[in-house]
C-alpha cells in the first residue's frame, strides 16, 4: 500500500473506528467468502492491538462458521436504521 494511503498509529485508526464504528467483518470458510455489515465497538487497551466487540444477530448464518481470521473494514459514517422502522416483523437493525 502507499505510504500516501496508509497511517500506522494506532491512536489514530482507534479513534476513526471509534467515530466509524459501522464495519463489514468478512470470514472465509470452506463455503467461500462471507460479509456482514455489523456495529463494532473497539477496546483499544484490550491486548496489543486492541481488541473489537460486536453481536451477530442469531438469524446470520456467517457466526456459525467463523474459523481463523476475519477481516473488519471501518469505511466512514453511518447510520443506525431501527426494526420499528420496518413495516414488516421480525427483523434486525441495520
Amino acid at each position: 500500500m502507499p505510504a500516501a494511503f496508509s497511517d500506522t498509529d494506532p491512536a489514530k485508526l482507534h479513534e476513526f473506528m471509534r467515530r466509524n464504528s459501522f464495519a463489514l467483518l468478512t470470514s472465509h470458510d470452506e463455503g467461500g467468502l462471507t460479509a456482514s455489515h455489523l456495529p463494532l465497538l473497539s477496546d483499544p487497551d484490550a491486548g496489543p492491538h486492541g481488541q473489537l466487540l460486536g453481536h451477530m444477530a442469531r438469524t446470520n448464518p456467517q457466526w456459525r462458521k467463523v474459523k481463523g481470521e476475519l477481516m473488519a473494514v471501518f469505511s466512514g459514517p453511518h447510520a443506525y436504521v431501527s426494526p420499528s422502522w420496518y413495516e414488516e416483523g421480525a427483523t434486525v437493525p441495520t
